[in-house]
């Protein structure tokens, strides 16, 4: 059986749990229902705010029904920037999100945030050495009334990922959902005539339907090998060998890659400036938008970014009140 009938097997199989809507309907909901509310959120912006101004200037926010992988090779921080977006979504603009870690555990997470919220050194708070300051501090931290919600089920299949995502929206009204991360799901079946590229493949078409199902983005992390296909070190869109197996036009609306040159001894970028401390967001594939470079900066003590220049900032002519 090919790949493509597979998938469309595998993707009726997922979503055929009620009945399809009449097609009037549909439509009329397609059609009208976008601009009525970009005219009146009175803003071109009308996704979910990742918090970075130069990165929702750019994708003007994460937009509901959209599969987005975020990819890195090993050590370039992509569970730290997925952590950092999140602690901005959920404080910054009290949006709910759903963060599905198969790798670390929820308490883990949850001590990697306190650490980059409250700036304390992370090795201190694991071990519990802080002063009665500090824990006051850490007591009072916006992170305990945040509406972030983590699943660190592991070995996570498609059919429980879609299940919780559905209670999740039902009880919590979710505007988010993180993996951490794509290699580590399954489909819940074996087949022996699969190999494991073609079932991530699979994996990713059934994300983009349930990303549709429920009218939400979906934030992927991918792991890129640590070969390297280029001299300067930076990933490109071939070095993930699984989206040779699907149309990304269809399945996939946004590829943005995490890019550390100071991590491959490279001390100077092109024109010149020191990349110490600084972290590209290499936008891969954009289907509405532009293909370009972002700048952030990488604290690596606190396993956190923040803006180039060190604040947060929203895009010309929104406010915090129009993005919540």
């Amino acid at each position: 059986m090919k790949l493509r009938e597979l998938i469309v097997r595998f993707l009726r199989s997922l979503t055929s749990y009620g009945a399809c809507p009449d097609k009037s309907d549909y439509f009329d909901k397609a059609s009208r229902n976008p601009y009525e509310e970009n005219a009146r959120n009175k803003s071109a912006f009308n996704g979910v705010p990742s918090g970075f101004m130069a990165l929702d200037r750019v994708a003007m926010g994460w937009q509901p029904s959209d599969l987005i992988i975020i990819a890195a090779r090993p050590s370039m921080g992509k569970t730290a920037f997925a952590l950092s977006m999140t602690r901005n979504i959920t404080i910054d603009y009290n949006k709910p999100v759903g963060y599905f870690s198969l790798e670390m555990s929820a308490q883990q997470l949850k001590m990697r945030l306190l650490a980059a919220e409250s700036g304390l050194n992370f090795r201190n708070l694991c071990n519990g050495q802080l002063t009665p300051d500090q824990r006051k501090h850490l007591e009072t931290s916006p992170l305990t009334n945040a509406p972030l919600f983590i699943d660190d089920t592991p070995a996570l299949s498609i059919t429980e990922f879609r299940s919780k995502v559905e209670k999740l929206t039902t009880q919590h009204d979710i505007q988010l959902i993180v993996i951490d991360y794509l290699q580590l799901m399954n489909l819940g079946c074996h087949d022996n005539k699969r190999n494991r590229e073609q079932e991530i493949a699979v994996i990713l078409c059934s994300l983009k339907a349930v990303a549709k199902e429920f009218d939400l983005p979906i934030i992927v992390l991918s792991m890129v090998s640590r070969s390297c296909s280029s001299a300067n070190k930076r990933p490109q869109l071939s070095d993930l060998d699984y989206l040779k197996a699907i149309d990304i036009e269809q399945n996939v609306d946004l590829v943005i890659f995490i890019h550390r040159p100071e991590y491959y001894g490279i001390t100077v970028d092109e024109n010149g400036m020191a990349t110490a401390g600084v972290a590209e967001l290499i936008i891969a594939k954009h289907r509405n938008g532009a293909v370009t470079d972002i700048k952030l900066r990488y604290l690596k003590d606190l396993m956190s970014f923040t803006e180039i220049d060190g604040t947060d900032q929203l895009p010309d002519g929104c406010t915090a009140t129009t993005l919540v």
